[in-house]
């Protein structure tokens, strides 16, 4: 799967190692990517979000991503790696343990403590 690079805008943002998590306070369906163009070298974690919460017409989703720096890249490819069943959002590893994170208020925050200062976009559907 390839998308749009926000930096080189070439469809050459490659998704590569990901984690399907639990669901949390809003969202039903959480899992992230993380990509890498092979243009320009930009790298990022990609985020989807789904919500089927209440009546068919009130679906919701959202895709965000998070530029990452070349080392908080590598942490985070080097600690999916070590998931054993990254597509299981049951899983009980260490790894699901840390990025299944959520606030006081039950909402996902995984990824907050490996983008503080990250330049972020987003884009969000109702279906």
């Amino acid at each position: 799967m390839a998308w749009i690079c926000p930096t080189c805008e070439t469809p050459h943002l490659e998704a590569g190692e990901g984690l399907e998590l639990p669901a949390d306070a809003l969202w039903d369906e959480i899992s992230f990517r993380l990509a890498a163009c092979s243009t320009c070298g930009f790298r990022a974690a990609a985020v989807y979000q789904e919500s089927r919460r209440g009546s068919l017409e009130d679906d919701t989703w959202q895709h965000a991503g998070y530029s990452l720096d070349p080392s908080t890249y590598d942490l985070l490819r080097d600690m999916l790696r070590a998931c054993p069943n990254p597509a299981d959002k049951r899983c009980a590893c260490p790894v699901h343990h840390q990025l299944g994170q959520t606030d006081p208020h039950g909402e996902w925050n995984g990824l907050q403590p490996y983008t503080p200062g990250a330049q972020f976009w987003i884009r969000v559907e109702q279906c």
